[in-house]
């Protein structure tokens, strides 16, 4: 009987510590995504052209499905699920994020370059459902 108990007690802490804190992937999510929007927006800074904003579109194709998966696991956590701090360093990050994607707009000056930025920035963006919340 206290066999059981403690198996069925230690069975029930697994299962809700793999239902409790997201912290950690949060951290990892925000962290990949910051990486990946930076080297893309690297690419872009360093050749504004149509040539460079292909480079950070194939560079993106290939991050894109990978942090698209690790997003859904995270996307609707709620609450408890992710502490204060964690949120808040994500949150910062989207916007450090955003603002390099708009800040390199300034170097773009050829139309093809942009109409692919745009495009660029729409596939980086879906990534979070990025306006379809």
């Amino acid at each position: 009987m206290k066999k059981t108990f403690l198996f069925g007690a230690v069975l029930l802490c697994l299962t809700l510590a793999g239902c409790g804190n997201k912290d950690a992937e949060f951290t990892a999510f925000t962290t990949e995504f910051e990486q990946v929007t930076n080297e893309m927006i690297a690419k872009v800074d360093a050749d504004p052209t149509a040539d460079g904003v292909d480079e950070a579109q194939k560079f993106l194709d290939g991050k894109k499905a990978g942090l698209k998966t690790k997003w859904e696991v995270i996307k609707d956590v709620r609450g408890v699920q992710v502490g204060e701090e964690t949120r808040k360093k994500f949150e910062d990050g989207i916007k450090r994020s955003s603002e390099k994607v708009t800040g390199v707009l300034t170097k773009i000056q050829d139309p093809e370059a942009m109409t692919k930025y745009q495009t660029l920035v729409k596939d980086w963006g879906e990534i979070i459902d990025v306006g379809k919340q």
